[in-house]
């Protein structure tokens, strides 16, 4: 088995453009993620995956910096970018986050594959509709179930959102599990609130130990009500 990480990032976000590129702790937010991320035991090869547009030549030079290869594909056909970003560094397992995670942290990264792994599965994730694990999402399936979508995907909705349609294949054996029950914060980066509510999560914690967990984060949150860090659905 040979599972690839593969991070989408890019720089044209029409929400917070430029947000990957931000800093955050004196370094890029997708810097800080791909550090962070690197310490899994599970996942030992990570790529960014972004566009071939000049404005995310950027994001190339970044993850270059901090040693982590980059693949250039389509901007708006994301599932064509990760089916050819997988295959060319031939993957048989992928293990999917994107680049608005910040707080992302290797130890759910290797739940979700070590879940993935002792099910059998063709795909695991810890988040599903309404909402997951917000921040902390990660999803692993097989390059043969990612080639079948890039295959058959027509919509415009599962050419961009890429596992949609795994996610619907019930001749897959899908698992979702969460890494904790409790969880039901938004900690994605969308705006530039929540971009500075993670700014002072990684002020609160980053110092004492840049790989904080996601319980140090749960009860940095609860230490600071006045923070107003938004709550979600827990995913049923």
């Amino acid at each position: 088995m040979r599972a690839v990480g593969v991070i989408q990032a890019r720089a044209s976000s029409t929400r917070l453009p430029g947000k990957v590129l931000r800093e955050l702790a004196g370094r890029p937010m997708l810097a800080w993620q791909l550090e962070r991320l690197a310490h899994s035991r599970t996942v030992a090869t990570w790529v960014v995956a972004t566009s071939d547009a000049p404005a995310d030549d950027a994001v190339v030079a970044v993850a270059a910096k901090v040693g982590v290869p980059s693949f250039r594909g389509s901007l708006d056909d994301v599932l064509d970018r990760y089916y050819h970003c997988a295959r060319e560094h031939a993957a048989s397992v992928v293990l999917r986050v994107t680049a608005d995670c910040p707080l992302h942290h290797p130890d759910v990264v290797d739940f979700v594959m070590d879940v993935f792994l002792n099910e059998s599965a063709d795909y695991c994730t810890n988040t599903a509709p309404p909402v997951g694990e917000d921040g902390f999402d990660a999803e692993a399936f097989t390059f043969a179930a990612l080639e079948r979508a890039w295959r058959d995907a027509a919509s415009p909705y599962d050419r961009e959102h890429v596992t949609s349609v795994i996610r619907r294949d019930e001749s897959l054996r899908r698992v979702l599990r969460k890494y904790r029950a409790a969880y039901d914060y938004k900690l994605s980066v969308d705006t530039e609130q929540d971009f500075r509510l993670v700014e002072k999560v990684v002020t609160a914690l980053g110092g004492h130990d840049p790989l904080f967990t996601i319980d140090e984060v749960m009860t940095c949150l609860a230490a600071h009500p006045e923070w107003g860090a938004p709550r979600v659905l827990s995913a049923p």
